[in-house]
């Protein structure tokens, strides 16, 4: 994949879906979490283990961006997913079962590290995702991955909020209303952050769009 290609999804406003990235917010995945939550409060524990098997993966990855190790970030889910087992009979099923888990774990993360929250060195970018490893690479992936080392300074100088409101977009998959109930901010506030996050990689990446 050239700079080229790759540029248009990374610096548009509205991304396009991307099937594969958590939280989507299509109507099928929500209807899917629905039926799955209401079963789980119901006392149905294939239906636990059907929404495990797809989140964990997920959550895990999410987790790790503010805890010191995978093990650890694994243990942050199972206690976010075995609570939510333990409190089924009163759980207050919420409008998107993905945002719910994805601040469960957040606030869950933060607290096993006291609050001190810590951005992985390596966080997984779109761009990572994105461009293939390339042996021989010839002039177009020499530029893509040029591109994806110069967005991923980029995205290292925003400010922390506004990266992490960027990554959970871009990364996870997240829309702006997911995002706005995983951190308990206003959207109007994801969408600022989202806006400024564009801004600097525009002006951080100009020399490629020529």
């Amino acid at each position: 994949m050239t700079a080229a290609a790759i540029l248009p999804y990374f610096l548009a406003a509205d991304p396009p879906p991307v099937a594969h990235f958590a939280g989507n917010d299509s109507s099928e995945e929500s209807g899917r979490d629905h039926a799955w939550a209401e079963r789980i409060k119901a006392g149905d524990h294939d239906a636990l283990t059907a929404l495990f098997t797809v989140y964990f993966p997920r959550l895990v990855t999410f987790a790790r961006r503010y805890v010191a190790s995978r093990d650890v970030a694994e243990d942050v889910v199972q206690d976010v997913l075995i609570k939510l087992w333990i409190d089924h009979v009163t759980w207050r099923i919420p409008d998107s079962v993905a945002a719910y888990l994805y601040r469960s774990v957040r606030n869950r993360a933060i607290e096993v590290r006291r609050h001190d929250l810590v951005i992985a060195k390596h966080e997984e970018t779109v761009l990572t995702l994105s461009v293939p490893a390339i042996e021989h690479p010839g002039t177009e992936q020499l530029e893509a991955r040029d591109l994806r080392l110069a967005a991923e300074r980029a995205i290292t100088k925003l400010a922390p909020r506004c990266r992490e409101i960027f990554l959970l977009n871009r990364v996870h998959g997240l829309t702006y209303r997911e995002i706005s109930a995983t951190l308990d901010i206003s959207q109007s506030t994801v969408e600022t952050q989202m806006a400024r996050a564009i801004r600097a990689l525009h002006l951080a990446l100009a020399d490629f769009r020529r």
